[in-house]
């Protein structure tokens, strides 16, 4: 076991809680199997779907006790907040729009949380949302996993050693076609929520990949100044050959 000196001071594996996750999901998964590996945490508080029934007997398959199998995220913050052996940290792992109302309401109750990008929908969520970690005091972690690959920490040492020379270009792909025809017209609930600007968000699901992109290359050329970069961002679009083009500054 990996010792963890938790915040009560006892040497253990963290007390992990996840939102998001259940039936039909695929990120919840890749979170807990991550979980497992790094052997620092233990799954044992759940709201794992929107469905109060899918969602405690989603948990109780995951081998999560029946009183910690909770029907909504409101239930469990209000649960956990109040057990001697709470939750250390919750894992958000919810679609979009999903992401400010519980990260909101574990900070209120007093519990660290772990939430998957992007931050929010909106801007005014995300402005919130840090003025309420600000005033928590407690760790919220935003999930640009790509930052730690090792390759693109070996690539940020060759930049800042020089071995590549002056940087004038910075080209990220994110190339994906599952989507390139309308699988969300079957139903498939990962494309459901993804095409769908009221639960991915205004920008679709382009905001998280711009995210990414966005945040892997700020983290290639650190130190430099990001204010004078200009990004342009390319989609193919379904059904030909067009190509849509908008630019960031």
């Amino acid at each position: 076991m990996t010792a963890n000196l938790a915040s009560d001071g006892t040497k253990r594996r963290l007390r992990l809680g996840m939102v998001g996750g259940g039936p039909g999901a695929f990120i919840g998964a890749v979170h807990r199997i991550a979980a497992r590996m790094d052997d620092r945490f233990g799954l044992v508080a759940g709201a794992l779907s929107s469905d109060p029934a899918k969602s405690k007997a989603a948990a109780l398959e995951l081998h999560i006790a029946p009183e910690r199998a909770y029907g909504s995220f409101a239930e469990m913050a209000a649960g956990e907040a109040k057990r001697p052996d709470r939750i250390d940290a919750v894992s958000i792992v919810t679609p979009n729009h999903v992401h400010f109302g519980p990260a909101k309401a574990f900070l209120e109750a007093g519990i660290h949380v772990i939430c998957d990008k992007p931050l929010t929908t909106t801007v005014e969520d995300a402005l919130a949302l840090a003025e309420i970690v600000r005033k928590s005091g407690l760790i919220f972690g935003l999930t640009h996993n790509y930052t730690g690959y090792p390759l693109v920490r070996q690539a940020r040492e060759m930049i800042e050693a020089g071995e590549v020379g002056r940087i004038r270009v910075v080209q990220v792909e994110y190339a994906q076609d599952w989507l390139t025809t309308a699988v969300e017209a079957t139903g498939q609930k990962q494309a459901v929520w993804r095409t769908d600007p009221a639960q991915s968000g205004p920008c679709g699901i382009a905001g998280g990949y711009w995210g990414r992109t966005l945040t892997t290359s700020r983290v290639l050329l650190r130190g430099c100044d990001a204010s004078r970069w200009r990004r342009t961002s390319r989609f193919l679009c379904r059904g030909g050959g067009s190509t849509t083009t908008s630019n960031c500054y």
